[in-house]
């Protein structure tokens, strides 16, 4: 029988929240749902409130407690990692994981059926893809556009994946090879792990930044924001340049195909169960892949994105229905959908990412005249490096 934990990640500011989550998942342990509960915090959380170590004792919580790291260039990612790596430890070698936070969870709307689900990946359909988990990851939500973006208050998975996962994250990999200094924790986290294996990722961000992340002044940073109507034309022109380009259709195919092939999508009872991915699988049937991309008719169909006013284009899937009927060829027949289908088959197949080429001396020439796609539609951006060949006018990539 599977052993499930739970790591409670965060500060305690909030008292009233801290313990509604804990004596939540207590009620989850003495149910038999889980086994165990681990708070991992900083120094001085639990004591600042009067009498929450007493209740953490009393309800047979482990802590485990640090000195915080504070911000660094990948913003809360060293505390994050910190915080999870130590609550692991409490936890049994074989055991899965619910990794959650003190002061942003699922709580009461948390699908419990994710503590029994079948998390073995497919790897049939991704021959040659690297095993760098032994089984999927569950989220809660995958942004369909953005590669990497999965939000990250609550994910679960087996204690030696999770901890893969943050061994992955430890090299500075991206800080010296053009990655973007503006990266998010989320997709620093779930991106890193996969730069080796996939190198498309790593020539597709030299170039571009997140397609619904454009490096203009007036973009929001925070995906929960509205875009200005001149700014979500741009992003418009650049998701369709994303899906159409050969190189860059070839990244985020990629993209879709790691998340089916290492995650599993929907960790919620409204959004993420059996049930309502089911019923979202019914309603994308025959959809137009157009639909789906885009902002106003996408949620629709069971992808919202975050708005506060005129549509945005963080599209995201909080269940599998959309990948499963992307996969299934459940969508409407349309050209779009076709080409986009050829391109995941060809990607699939890890001897596409064992043949892939690219390097400031030999860049890939389907990247190079993306860069240049993507430069008419934002204008001149900042270089990672510029080079000169003898005999050769500068590059830049």
């Amino acid at each position: 029988m599977r052993e499930n934990w739970v790591v409670i990640c965060g500060a305690a500011r909030n008292r009233e929240r801290l313990e509604e989550t804990v004596l939540h998942h207590h009620r989850l342990r003495k149910a038999g749902t889980i086994n165990g509960v681990v708070l991992s915090t900083w120094y001085g959380e639990i004591d600042q409130h009067q009498g929450l170590r007493d209740l953490l004792e009393t309800l047979g919580i482990g802590t485990v407690e640090t000195a915080d790291p504070g911000m660094d260039r990948s913003g809360n990612l060293a505390r994050q990692t910190k915080q999870l790596r130590l609550g692991l430890e409490l936890c049994p070698e074989d055991a899965f994981v619910l990794k959650t936070r003190t002061d942003k969870n699922l709580t009461t709307d948390l699908d419990t059926a994710i503590f029994s689900t079948d998390l073995t990946p497919d790897a049939e359909s991704y021959p040659g893809f690297p095993p760098l988990f032994e089984h999927r990851i569950a989220v809660n939500e995958a942004h369909i556009l953005s590669p990497f973006f999965i939000t990250d208050f609550e994910f679960y998975g087996h204690r030696r994946d999770l901890t893969r996962l943050l061994d992955l994250n430890a090299n500075l990999w991206f800080r010296h090879n053009g990655w973007r200094e503006h990266w998010i924790p989320e997709i620093r986290l779930f991106g890193l792990p996969f730069c080796a294996d996939f190198p498309v990722f790593r020539a597709y961000f030299r170039r571009a930044v997140d397609p619904v992340r454009i490096n203009l002044p007036d973009v929001p940073v925070y995906r929960h924001e509205s875009l200005s109507p001149e700014a979500s034309a741009v992003s418009a022109k650049i998701v369709r340049l994303v899906t159409s380009d050969k190189f860059a259709s070839s990244m985020l195919m990629t993209w879709w195909a790691i998340l089916d092939r290492y995650f599993r999508i929907g960790l919620t009872q409204s959004a993420g169960s059996e049930t309502a991915c089911a019923a979202d699988r019914e309603r994308l049937a025959g959809v137009p892949l157009e639909e789906l991309l885009a902002p106003a008719t996408s949620p629709g169909h069971g992808l919202p994105n975050n708005t506060r006013g005129p549509d945005n284009y963080f599209i995201r899937a909080r269940n599998h229905a959309f990948l499963d009927a992307f996969r299934q060829g459940e969508l409407a027949d349309t050209a779009d959908y076709r080409r986009l289908r050829a391109v995941y088959e060809t990607v699939s197949d890890n001897a596409f990412h064992a043949e892939f080429r690219d390097s400031l001396g030999e860049p890939h020439p389907g990247a190079a005249r993306f860069f240049q796609k993507l430069t008419g539609i934002i204008g001149e951006q900042p270089y990672y490096a510029i080079i000169r060949k003898p005999g050769q006018q500068y590059e830049g990539i």
